[in-house]
């Protein structure tokens, strides 16, 4: 192995180490507690039998592929899910820094000092700036746009290399396991491949069929199990659903939003990196530069066709595909634009000068990014908390086939428990269904005592009012929910007394056997 490569192997490992020192790692926080309970439920159907989605969606199975085949490892080899979970999140890590490492080197033409560049400044990347989908390059736990990242990268690298067939393949992965993602990256590479097809960059009739049959080939049967397997359909197009789904945005996911939610410090970022996918391809005109540049703005343009048909003019299709998304990539690219640019100036300068400025840039990454405040450790296992805790006591002491009634403001339950509960601020399948998000928001309105509101708030404010909401509910109210819905059980904060049979007990929490458990 020569010197060059040596180094180039020691910055992989180093961001490597870096990233997964920095980041952290949980397993069954943040969008887990929401997406594992499908995987639950397809492999013991006898859980969550009294979950509404699971009864009004079909089939509701497909968007959990990616969590479905992971507990099916575990299930299969006898592994703990949490170790699959963490080994594959550190493979996805991994491939991730070396894909871009790989892309860096092809789009510099060999630049082994812009590679390794782009490959240490990805940390301080995914902890200081931010994507106007709020998306972070790397996050501390294994989900699907993570896991498809990595995929996507190397897609982008073959299509530079006109290895379509791999691409086009690649691309249709990322589609079978995010095809949100899947569809922007498709859609952005085939303008690319029709631009140079059509100033003849690229000829032949075979390259055509080499693009968009191994895609259509791969995403069509799927696309065919989901419409004849009872999908009832979606109005993609209805302004009057459109209306209606921008308010239960605004209500649950606003960074699903540009105009509304994107601070002035994630549009300031965006704006730096549309200013180097502009200025990149003035300064180099080699092809490979070219190209990835011109994937860039058209990752830009979905971006912005997104903003004006979610917020401005707003149609159900366009929630449902997320183009804000798209700004991952090409956050990426930025990233690989500025370290090329970067290490053209440092090539200019004597050697020793040269190692000096490297390392001087790893060392004011390392501090600046451990500067950066939170908790970053690393548990293959979820803590023992008090949600854990109460969790752990329903399950042991409730029927499978129960309902429960919890704090819509505490979104763990549902996995942890192993429990049907009426409904969860954190909880998704706004975007699987008409009838799912409305039955959806009608419970959490119920259950944040703003049934009769129109709340102006948006997420963390939403939340803080639906806690406020369900905390200050009378006896009498929370019965009457109970009652409506034929619930068995109810979780309320001890300084609420009441004359049922107390289940389990936390440090703030008690469940109440009500109905006919509390008789």
């Amino acid at each position: 192995m020569s010197e060059r490569r040596l180094i180039g192997s020691f910055a992989i490992f180093f961001s490597f180490l870096f990233m997964m020192a920095k980041r952290g790692y949980r397993f069954g926080v943040g969008d887990h507690v929401t997406q594992l309970p499908s995987a639950l439920h397809f492999f013991n159907p006898h859980l969550y039998t009294r979950d509404f989605k699971y009864q009004m969606i079909s089939p509701w199975y497909i968007k959990s592929s990616f969590h479905i085949l992971l507990y099916w490892i575990s299930r299969k080899f006898g592994i703990p899910v949490e170790e699959v979970y963490f080994v594959v999140h550190c493979v996805v890590v991994f491939l991730c820094i070396f894909a871009v490492y790989r892309l860096s080197l092809l789009v510099s033409n060999n630049n082994r000092i812009a590679a390794i560049i782009s490959v240490i400044l990805l940390t301080p990347l995914s902890a200081f700036f931010p994507s106007i989908s709020h998306f972070k390059v790397m996050v501390n736990r294994l989900v699907p746009y993570n896991f498809v990242l990595p995929i996507a990268v190397l897609s982008v690298y073959f299509f530079l290399k006109n290895s379509f067939a791999i691409s086009s393949i690649l691309s249709a992965i990322v589609f079978v396991f995010h095809e949100q993602i899947g569809i922007i990256l498709f859609v952005s590479l085939s303008f690319c491949f029709l631009y140079l097809f059509a100033t003849h960059k690229i000829s032949g009739n075979v390259l055509l069929i080499k693009w968009f049959a191994p895609f259509l080939l791969l995403v069509t049967p799927l696309c065919l199990f989901i419409l004849f397997a009872g999908h009832k359909g979606y109005p993609w197009f209805s302004l009057s659903w459109g209306k209606e789904l921008l308010e239960m945005v605004r209500f649950r996911c606003p960074h699903h939003l540009l105009l509304s939610y994107s601070s002035s410090k994630f549009i300031f970022c965006f704006l730096i990196t549309l200013f180097f996918s502009i200025i990149y391809p003035l300064i180099r005109t080699d092809t490979y530069s070219l190209r990835i540049a011109l994937v860039s703005i058209c990752l830009l343009f979905i971006c912005i066709i997104g903003a004006i048909f979610t917020e401005l003019l707003p149609i159900p299709l366009a929630f449902n595909l997320y183009a804000f998304r798209g700004d991952v990539i090409m956050r990426i690219f930025g990233l690989i634009f500025f370290s090329v640019l970067l290490s053209e100036v440092l090539g200019c300068l004597p050697v020793a000068l040269r190692n000096v400025c490297l390392c001087g840039l790893i060392l004011v990454v390392v501090i600046l990014t451990f500067l950066e405040g939170g908790s970053k450790s690393i548990n293959i296992y979820t803590p023992k908390k008090e949600l854990y805790a109460i969790s752990t006591c329903i399950r042991e002491n409730t029927p499978v086939s129960s309902l429960l009634i919890t704090p819509p403001y505490i979104g763990g339950i549902r996995f942890y428990s192993e429990r049907s509960i009426l409904a969860s601020y954190k909880m998704d399948g706004l975007f699987l269904g008409r009838d799912v998000a409305e039955e959806w928001f009608r419970r959490i309105k119920i259950l944040c005592g703003i049934v009769n509101k129109n709340p102006k708030c948006l997420r963390w404010q939403c939340l803080r009012l639906c806690r406020k909401g369900y905390d200050g509910l009378s006896k009498s109210e929370l019965l009457e929910i109970a009652n409506h819905y034929k619930a068995d059980f109810l979780l309320v904060r001890k300084d609420k007394k009441f004359d049922f049979p107390v289940v389990c007990m936390s440090k703030h929490y008690v469940l109440y056997a009500i109905g006919s458990n509390g008789r």
